[in-house]
């Protein structure tokens, strides 16, 4: 307020010496010119301190969080980088890990396969062998079991055709007669 009192006053001094000056010479040095600069900056000092500081304080806190927000975006971006690489790795530290571990899997597997195969061959094996054994076991009792029924067969087809019981035949005499049988015997399969 009281700087519009004294720029009244200015003003019209400032008229009253242009008055007594005469007028016409705008060029003319009165106190018009100070004032008018005076003027301008106390209106300088009043907008700096109502309009101005408080809009560049404004202007800067956008610029600081403007800038501050990007900057902090930009840190933000570059650990999720960072998180995203260290993710990747880890990623393929555990694929590999899980393909190592697939091909032990599949060793061993392969491993117990071939051990399952071998322990079935040595069975099948051991199982043939007893098989084979027993069956020649067994052939040969049947063929002792024919040798004394061929032997008493023998035994009864002298005594058939010599109408007598042989006494002391030898075990020889015996298989030369069962030989003799055996090839009629053949004889009459060919032949039929």
């Amino acid at each position: 307020m009281i700087d519009l009192v004294i720029l009244f006053a200015m003003v019209e001094k400032t008229g009253e010496a242009a008055a007594e000056g005469g007028g016409d010479n705008f060029l003319m040095l009165t106190w018009l010119m100070p004032t008018v600069t005076l003027l301008v900056l106390i209106l300088w000092n009043i907008l700096d301190r109502v309009f101005f500081k408080p809009l560049r304080r404004v202007l800067d806190e956008r610029y600081t969080l403007t800038f501050g927000k990007l900057a902090e975006a930009q840190e933000l971006l570059e650990k999720i980088q960072k998180e995203q690489e260290r993710y990747e790795a880890a990623l393929t530290q555990a694929r590999q890990e899980a393909n190592q571990l697939m091909a032990d899997v599949r060793a061993e597997a392969e491993r117990q396969r071939a051990e399952m195969i071998d322990r079935a061959r040595e069975e099948t094996r051991a199982y043939l062998e007893r098989a084979r054994h027993e069956i020649e076991q067994a052939r040969d009792e049947a063929i002792a079991r024919i040798a004394e029924e061929v032997d008493d067969l023998v035994y009864d087809i002298v005594r058939r055709v010599l109408g007598r019981v042989p006494e002391g035949l030898t075990p020889e005499e015996i298989a030369s007669v069962r030989k003799a049988i055996a090839s009629d015997i053949r004889l009459m399969r060919v032949a039929s």
